[in-house]
């Protein structure tokens, strides 16, 4: 009897083993690419919102992709179909309907011949959403898998330099503490040092300028606020979390929204929580009369 329960623990925990090596592999290797890429839903579609940063046109390839087989080290040998294939244009943004994706669990990202990674394919959401526009993956599918327990609904995914830009955080109970500040702030508080400095620099980032929630506690840390969401002050199916942000005055044509979600207390596991948005045309950029 021991015998066959340690066989049954092992292969549990060899499957749980192999899909955390999947999972790990999973997320667009965009770094270095000059392309960054943000999964959003709009009136129920998908789409992928693609940042062209390079100076000249990308032709991105999506196609399923077969985990199983051929060479685990060679990524297009287990490239299957094409399934579409967009031009992106140099220094833009470019917005692709991807509704022909779903149903396929992984899929292949390729740009002009460059293997860009794994991703998986978008996952139709559970809940009706209240406003236009909703993100559930990170920006560079940041975050790996996809979920419906935390997601950021938006009113657009556009904005002009120095506006202010209005999102919800929705969030069920028990999905920790989830924190917003600046970036750096945030950085020193998820790492527990005070003086820690980033090595890198994580371009424009969108910057806090309120929040606000009337069902879940909000504390603070220094310039850090965290909302805890295993303490509603009301019990509901699903908390709403008010954010406003100053978008920043950029030559680039995307900035990121930066959170953190800690699954349990703060100093513990968590995960970043990343979306990207697009910039319009900065005031130095516009011409003069």
């Amino acid at each position: 009897m021991r015998t066959f329960l340690f066989c049954i623990v092992f292969i549990v925990l060899i499957v749980a083993q192999r899909q955390m090596q999947i999972d790990a592999s999973l997320g667009v290797g965009v770094r270095g690419t000059g392309i960054q890429l943000q999964e959003l839903w709009r009136d129920g579609n998908p789409y992928y919102m693609l940042y062209n940063s390079r100076d000249s046109s990308v032709v991105m390839t999506i196609g399923e992709y077969d985990h199983s087989a051929g060479d685990r080290h060679n990524w297009k040998a287990r490239y299957k179909d094409e399934l579409m294939e967009s031009t992106l244009s140099p220094n833009s943004i470019s917005t692709i309907n991807v509704s022909k994706l779903i149903g396929n669990k992984l899929v292949y990202l390729d740009f002009s011949g460059e293997p860009a990674g794994v991703i998986h394919a978008p996952l139709p959401p559970r809940f009706r959403t209240r406003l236009r526009y909703a993100t559930y993956g990170g920006l560079n599918v940041g975050g790996a898998t996809q979920h419906d327990r935390v997601w950021f609904e938006h009113w657009s995914m556009s904005y002009a330099p120095d506006a202010t830009m209005t999102v919800f955080l929705v969030t069920q109970e028990n999905c920790g503490k989830i924190g917003f500040g600046p970036y750096v702030q945030l950085l020193r508080v998820v790492n527990r040092k005070p003086d820690l400095e980033p090595k890198h620099d994580p371009g424009p980032i969108l910057q806090l300028i309120d929040i606000e929630c009337k069902t879940l506690p909000i504390d603070q840390i220094g310039e850090v606020f965290i909302v805890d969401s295993s303490r509603p002050t009301t019990s509901k199916r699903l908390h709403r979390v008010k954010l406003k942000f100053r978008v920043p005055d950029t030559n680039l044509r995307m900035a990121k929204l930066c959170g953190f979600q800690w699954f349990e207390e703060i100093g513990g596991s968590g995960r970043f929580l990343t979306r990207g948005v697009s910039v319009k045309r900065s005031r130095s950029e516009r011409p003069h009369n």
